[in-house]
């Protein structure tokens, strides 16, 4: 594995990683210098957090990674950086969920690899630098 220095975080891999504890993501998350978390993806680890019922496991172990993340809030860069990608899947045919959009707008508009499970973003390759972690 190729370490990246920083990593831009999806949702998919944040859960899978606290669900699973796969070998591959704990040691790519391990051998970055520094994670970042989109505030939209923020939002959905909350929300799952909340539909469980506020399981204390959950909480506990959102805790524990939290403190290992750097919140990275949109600003007028990630606006422009989500119409773009908006738009590179609309001419496409393609919807994605919007908070997707939101979470790889982020990654692009701070110059960072998007570390995630989830696989539409590979329409991505020539907008943003999105790592997948295959399914297992």
């Amino acid at each position: 594995m190729n370490p990246t220095s920083s990593l831009a975080l999806g949702s998919s891999i944040i859960i899978r990683h606290m669900r699973m504890a796969e070998p591959a993501i704990a040691a790519r998350l391990k051998a970055a210098t520094e994670l970042y978390l989109p505030l939209t993806a923020l939002g959905e680890i909350l929300y799952g957090i909340q539909r469980s019922g506020n399981d204390p496991r959950a909480v506990e172990q959102w805790g524990r990674f939290s403190q290992n993340v750097v919140l990275l809030r949109p600003d007028e860069f990630t606006a422009a950086a989500y119409a773009e990608i908006k738009q590179h899947f609309a001419s496409k045919g393609k919807l994605i969920p919007d908070n997707d959009i939101w979470i790889a707008a982020t990654a692009k508009s701070h110059d960072l690899p998007l570390y995630c499970r989830d696989s539409h973003f590979d329409e991505l390759v020539d907008l943003v630098t999105v790592i997948q972690e295959p399914m297992t």
